[in-house]
């Protein structure tokens, strides 16, 4: 249970005006900030991983040879299955 004790009218303005408002004003300036700062973050997180993708593939050297053909008919299966053994 609540109860209100009775206060003049003067200080029931002046609590709201110089306690309350100013403080909800500088609660929504600090949501926005942390808001944009971390969309900020989030973007270069994102360029980080591209970057780092990019420097892995560019490290990769594969070594493919651009004639290579593969011919199933001159695979022995009966080679393979004896190799297994």
């Amino acid at each position: 249970m609540t109860i209100m004790l009775p206060s003049p009218i003067w200080f029931t303005v002046v609590d709201l005006s110089l306690a309350y408002i100013p403080m909800a004003y500088l609660g929504g300036r600090f949501a926005i900030k942390i808001t944009s700062l971390r969309d900020v973050v989030e973007e270069v997180i994102e360029d980080e991983k591209e970057e780092v993708l990019d420097s892995d593939l560019d490290a990769v050297d594969l070594d493919i040879d651009e004639d290579f053909e593969l011919d199933l008919d001159d695979i022995d299966l009966d080679d393979i299955e004896n190799e297994e053994k």
